[in-house]
């Protein structure tokens, strides 16, 4: 008797710790951006390339958006998006220069090379 409690411990502590690895595998993989190469970054629309920054926590800020159209942000940051992948502004506003610097940062953490 006192075996098979033994052994049905041991069995839910294998079940649990088994259920807690694989959870935490899961939250790796669903926080861990999706990466690209710089070679498919410039390959994507303005829109859809926009999309990818923003959804890796880019911000585009209220004044750059009362500025803009949807399309004209989305074909300005298509434009720009070479100097700004490097933190390189060449419009002279600050608002520029930190869309940039953020342009920078989420590219660092969404690329990769092969």
């Amino acid at each position: 008797m006192r075996k098979s409690i033994c052994m049905i411990v041991v069995l839910a502590m294998l079940i649990l710790i088994a259920g807690c690895a694989a959870s935490e595998e899961a939250n790796k993989s669903s926080s861990d951006p999706k990466r690209y190469t710089h070679e498919e970054l410039i390959a994507l629309p303005g829109d859809q390339l926009l999309s990818v920054f923003i959804e890796n926590g880019l911000e585009i800020n209220e004044r750059l958006e009362s500025t803009f159209t949807e399309d004209e942000l989305q074909e300005l940051f298509k434009t720009e998006f070479e100097s700004w992948c490097i933190g390189i502004s060449s419009r002279s506003d600050t608002m520029y220069f930190d869309l940039a610097e953020q342009t920078k940062a989420v590219y660092e953490k969404i690329t990769r090379t092969d």
